[in-house]
């Protein structure tokens, strides 16, 4: 018989792995990450936080979006869930056939997206509890 899965204890160390990828991360806008990070996770308990792609990434059932922090100038959020293609925002670019993009370049960007962040994050978690 095949031993059940400890799923709190993949999350623990998932966190563990973001924990550390964090501690080392150097990006002029690392502050902003953390603010973004505590944004999202705080959205629902049902997310739960990875290092996927080489940065945090965020899912429940299902990816649901992911850091890109590979330019210096600015946040890439890679919504890459199917249903976000009918979730419209005005944050959202991008004419992908399955993921839409969040460009921010600053803290008053982050701050002031968030709201807007917090409302598609429940919608995708909602529209996966169908």
């Amino acid at each position: 018989m095949k031993k059940p899965i400890d799923v709190k204890a993949i999350r623990a160390k998932e966190a563990a792995e973001v924990a550390e990828y964090m501690k080392k991360l150097k990006h002029p806008l690392k502050a902003e990450v953390e603010a973004l990070r505590t944004v999202i996770i705080g959205t629902s308990k049902k997310l739960s936080e990875r290092i996927k792609w080489n940065g945090p990434s965020y899912y429940y059932k299902e990816d649901l979006l992911t850091f890109s922090l590979h330019a210096k100038d600015r946040i890439c959020l890679a919504f890459h869930h199917k249903s976000i293609i009918s979730i419209p925002s005005p944050l959202l670019t991008g004419d992908f056939k399955d993921r839409r993009l969040m460009f921010l370049r600053d803290a008053a960007e982050v701050k002031k997206a968030s709201k807007e962040i917090r409302r598609i994050v429940r919608e995708l978690v909602k529209r996966m509890d169908r």
